[in-house]
Order: structure tokens, then C-alpha cells, then sequence
């Protein structure tokens, strides 16, 4: 968007939106309290909390609009700058602060525009809430920021990150109001920071979009497990929004004090180098346990395989013994009747013997008698010729 779009943005809102101007602005009024989406925003903030400085600080708080966030930084004690490009929004900021009677705490609120430089002293904090993102030159601003930071100063940054330029809202947003939507990914401005002279750059999770489950039962907590895991990836594999703290040059040992205990700071420094150290061997170990999870779930699938094949070979085997169970008593019941045909066959045989040697003696009997007709036959011939007188 140009810049005099965002000067203008509350009047552009009202002109081509579907809400009255009275009623936008009771909105950015009451915010973020009129926001559906509140529960997100405060838990945003507790976020950012966490990363400030030890009071007292001073905190130049950028792109406020309506000024919600100075706000609740000042009534936490900090001493707050909050700046906006449109005069509009920091119109209402000064009303809230008249209004809610913040005058016992302090905090101030000017237009400027955060690709300028910035003349409003050093500090010991800056933070960048859901505005970086609509800046024409990220960079110029990253490097604006370092420029008024104390030796010792953080830069939290939260902005979104993978999609947001594509998402339905914004794409809305900037045919309908001229307005810049970029996505502020880690992996993008992480070199950038570093270019403007940040030295150490470290990333938290958003909780904010962290999805809660019940965890009454051991499979709900099954669930808010995964959906952990699922932030965790989403946040640092695919560029997913998340908190960004940038650290200055960390405090520089004199040469007359090599011996002194280590600063606050350092302390600070050193355990914030051991927790990033700590952070990426989480994330090690955690792409490891994905990696496990999935062979554990192949192993799984493999055993459940090998447990059906054997299910099925031990039907086969029960019931090939049963096979093998009627045919040996088909073969028992074999060898019988093959034992009851031996012994017909050898009766059988003897009884053949026996007629054999009778059909012997019987063929014997026979030759006789043969030869006994012979001798019969020729001797009445013999007697029949000599009566007709044919023989002497």
C-alpha cells in the first residue's frame, strides 16, 4: 500500500467497507476487546512480556494504531513510546490514554513514520505487533529499530508468516483499501536482521496458534500431542507465523575486569545460547521420533501382515491334517481289504492246487479208460472180421 493509504485507512475503511465510521472507530477504540479473535491477541502480548527487559525500560512500541498494546505495556510498568503513521490512529491513542486515565503512567504517542529515523532517544525494547508487514521497506525499518537500541536491547517482532498474503481477508483488504499484506517469514527476516547488525537472532512459537484439546483421557492427549508437533513443523519447516527475538551486541569485557563475575547479561546471554543449543536438538530429536513413529508404524503394519499369513498357514496346517488324518484311515481301512484279498487269494490258490492235481488224476483216469476202449473196440473188430470169414 503507499503510505498515504495507511495515513488515510480509517477514513478508506469507512468509504468502501460495509461499517459506519462512528462504528470502526469504537471498534479500534475498544480493541482488543471488541476483537472476536481477543483470547489470540492477550495471549500474544503475555508472549511479547515474557521477552522484555526487566523493568525499568523504555519501549518504542510500533505501528500501535489505536495504542491497545502501549497500553498494556504501561500499565505493566514500562515506560512506553508508541508511534503510527496516521495522525487518525494516534488521535485515538491519545484518547484512550485521556480517557482511561493513564496519566500516572508513562506513556507517549506520536505520528512518525518507522521507515524514518527515529528521534525519540534510545531504548531498551522494541517491539513490532502485527504492523512490520505492512511496511514498504522491512528492511529500512529493521535497521531504523537498531539504530535507537541500547548495546543490550531486544527487537520482538511478531508478525504473519506463510499464506497471509493469499488469505481470503487480506486479499480483500488490499483490492478494498490499497493496504500491504506481506508475510513475514522467519527464514526472510532473519538475514535481514542480521544485515542491520542484530547478532543473535532466536524463534519461539506463536501460542496463539496453538490449537487446545481436552486432555481428560489418554487418547484427547494423544491428540493435543500431535497438534504440538504439528505446530512445531508448521512453524519451522513451512514458514508459519511465530515470534522473532532479535538481541544486540551482547556487553564487551574491559581489560582490567577479566576476572569479574559475569553480568546479568551474560548470564542471560549464555543461557539463551544453551536453550537454542537445547531448542535444536529438541527439534533433532523430534524429527528423529517422527521418523521412528513412522517405521514403528510400517513395523506394525509388517507384524500385523505376518500375523494374518500365519493365521492362515495355521488354517491350512489344521486343516491339512485333517487331510492327512481321514487319509491314513482311508489307507488303514486299504491295507484291510488288501489283507482280507491276500488271504482269498491264497484260498483261492490252494482251491485252484487242488483242482489242478484232481484234473490231473481225472485226465490219468481218462487215458486209461481210453486206452482200455482201444483195446475193446479193436478186439470186436477183430472178432466182427473173422465172423464175415475177412480174416483167417
Amino acid at each position: 500500500m503507499t503510505k498515504q493509504s495507511e495515513i488515510d485507512y480509517i477514513k478508506t475503511v469507512a468509504e468502501r467497507g460495509t461499517i459506519a465510521l462512528q462504528e470502526f472507530l469504537e471498534y479500534l477504540y475498544n480493541k482488543p476487546y471488541s476483537d472476536g479473535e481477543c483470547w489470540r491477541y492477550l495471549v500474544d502480548i503475555g508472549q511479547i512480556l515474557k521477552f522484555l527487559p526487566p523493568k525499568p525500560c523504555r519501549i518504542l512500541d510500533l505501528g500501535v494504531g489505536s495504542g491497545w498494546t502501549s497500553e498494556i505495556f504501561a500499565r505493566c510498568g514500562y515506560s512506553i513510546v508508541g508511534i503510527d503513521i496516521s495522525p487518525d490512529m494516534i488521535a485515538l491513542a491519545q484518547k484512550r490514554k485521556n480517557s482511561l486515565a493513564l496519566s500516572s503512567v508513562d506513556l507517549k504517542f506520536y505520528t512518525a513514520d518507522f521507515e524514518n529515523p527515529l528521534p525519540f532517544g534510545l531504548f531498551d525494547a522494541a517491539v513490532s505487533y502485527d504492523s512490520l508487514h505492512h511496511a514498504e521497506d522491512e528492511a529500512l525499518v529493521l535497521q531504523r529499530v537498531h539504530d535507537v537500541l541500547t548495546p543490550t536491547g531486544v527487537y520482538i517482532i511478531v508478525e504473519p508468516g506463510k499464506g497471509h498474503s493469499q488469505a481470503e481477508y487480506s486479499v480483500e483488504a488490499m483490492e478494498k483499501y490499497g493496504t500491504t499484506e506481506k508475510e513475514m517469514l522467519f527464514s526472510n527476516i532473519e538475514p535481514l536482521l542480521k544485515k542491520a547488525g542484530f547478532k543473535r537472532i532466536t524463534q519461539y512459537l506463536r501460542l496463539g496458534c496453538f490449537e487446545l484439546v481436552d486432555i481428560s483421557s489418554e487418547a484427547y492427549l494423544a491428540q493435543q500431542e500431535e497438534a504440538f508437533k504439528g505446530l512445531c513443523w508448521s512453524t519451522v519447516k513451512l514458514g508459519h507465523s511465530s515470534i522473532i527475538v532479535a538481541h544486540m551486541d551482547e556487553e564487551k569485557k574491559s581489560d582490567v575486569d577479566g576476572d569479574r563475575a559475569p553480568s546479568w547479561f551474560e548470564q542471560f546471554s549464555e543461557l539463551n545460547r544453551l536453550l537454542q543449543e537445547s531448542e535444536a536438538d529438541r527439534l533433532v530429536r523430534f524429527e528423529q521420533i517422527n521418523e521412528l513413529t513412522e517405521m514403528l508404524k510400517e513395523s506394525d503394519a509388517d507384524r500385523s501382515s505376518r500375523f494374518e499369513q500365519i493365521t492362515e498357514l495355521t488354517k491350512m496346517l489344521k486343516k491339512s491334517d485333517a487331510d492327512r488324518s481321514s487319509r491314513f484311515e482311508q489307507i488303514t481301512e486299504l491295507t484291510g481289504m488288501l489283507r482280507e484279498a491276500e488271504v482269498d487269494r491264497l484260498a483261492r490258490f490252494e482251491q485252484i492246487t487242488e483242482l489242478t492235481r484232481l484234473a490231473g488224476e481225472l485226465n490219468g483216469h481218462l487215458n486209461m479208460l481210453n486206452s482200455r476202449l482201444d483195446i475193446i473196440q479193436k478186439n470186436r473188430l477183430y472178432a466182427l472180421l473173422k465172423k464175415i470169414k475177412l480174416v483167417p
